[in-house]
């Protein structure tokens, strides 16, 4: 699982799973599995199964089911999902996919100062640093932004997820080298999400970029052989194929 060979993770779970069904742990690595292989669909039935021995919601929980709607697109969904799985009515903690719904959203403001609550010199910390960076990038805080990329990448977190906000934020700075350069980074280190590499509106700047189109085209062919493979029905955003 920490290696991120999703396809060998899902194997592992299976085995685990036929020994003991009601264990949490294999379904909910199971249902992260398949959100990094961009198999949506798949990913809440995981969560639901893992919870059949009557285990209560988990913080793991709010970042897989939060993860997967903002992938799938289902940017308002994202917050009462993290809301149920913290167990919370009123009060929010941070939370780095709740963030990024936010900006989808168009409340950019609110999101980058949830990001700047999760700072901390660690990998989760660096995450929330980039995501941060391609926000104030995509704003228009084009030195700010830079700035706070030259820190993230000195300190070279290898965090695939991470990476692929530092592309992001390239790829707003107008540096499409730079972009493709740490979003294939990110896809060798186990992010091959297609449906979101299709439709994050951040990566907008590279859609004509050949290269780009060649890493998608790679992204896309992996996705769709696993999507037969798991069986999944996950569509692809309108007009990606």
């Amino acid at each position: 699982y920490s290696e991120f060979d999703w396809e060998h993770t899902l194997e592992e779970c299976s085995r685990a799973l036929e020994l003991n069904p009601s264990l949490y742990i294999p379904h909910r690595y199971r249902g992260d599995a398949f959100r990094h292989l961009g198999l949506l669909d798949l990913v809440e039935p995981e969560i639901r199964a893992a919870h059949e021995d009557g285990s209560s919601p988990s913080e793991e929980d709010a970042n897989v089911l939060g993860a997967t709607a903002l992938w799938d697109g289902r940017f308002a969904d994202v917050e009462p999902l993290i809301r149920q799985a913290q167990g919370l009515s009123n009060q929010l903690r941070p939370n780095f996919y709740l963030a990024q719904a936010w900006f989808y959203l168009g409340q950019s403001i609110r999101a980058e100062a949830m990001l700047s609550e999760l700072h901390a010199s660690t990998v989760s910390g660096r995450m929330a640093d980039a995501v941060r960076a391609s926000f104030l990038a995509a704003d228009g805080h084009k030195t700010e932004a830079g700035e706070l990329l030259r820190t993230i990448v000195f300190a070279d977190v290898k965090e695939h997820h991470g990476n692929y906000s530092i592309g992001a934020t390239y790829a707003q700075l107008g540096d499409h080298a730079s972009a493709l350069h740490w979003l294939k980074r990110s896809a060798s280190e186990g992010f091959v999400c297609y449906p979101w590499y299709a439709r994050d509106p951040l990566l907008n700047p590279l859609r004509h970029d050949p290269e780009f189109r060649q890493l998608l085209q790679d992204l896309r062919n992996n996705w769709k052989a696993a999507k037969a493979r798991f069986r999944s029905s996950t569509q692809a955003p309108l007009g990606t194929g």
